[in-house]
């Protein structure tokens, strides 16, 4: 999954935006610390408030994936932390089936 985000992101560096017509610049990076791979993709555009940050992250077969705009930082710690609660969630349900 991760791999294949990162060729996503090297195949389209950036794009027109058809409402504004501005140049969106998309950046990717391999995130550590979030389930057992994970994947964080930055959209931004000088014509936009503030940008975009999706985290795809992989917990066993569950795949979860965040995008969020809030935040002076294109919406990464509020990614982040949405992220970390849900694959501590989802850790803490595997490790109960495991038990049960």
């Amino acid at each position: 999954m991760v791999k294949d985000l990162a060729k996503v992101v090297a195949a389209c560096p950036n794009y027109t935006d058809s409402d504004t017509h501005s140049t969106v610049k998309v950046t990717g990076a391999s995130t550590t610390g979030l389930g057992d791979g994970a994947y964080t993709i930055t959209l931004t555009d000088s014509a936009w408030e503030s940008g975009t940050t999706l985290i795809a992250t992989r917990v066993g077969t569950a795949v979860v994936i965040v995008l969020s705009t809030d935040g002076s930082d294109n919406g990464a710690a509020s990614a982040k932390k949405l992220t970390q609660q849900i694959v501590a969630s989802l850790k803490a349900q595997s490790n109960k089936a495991k038990q049960g």
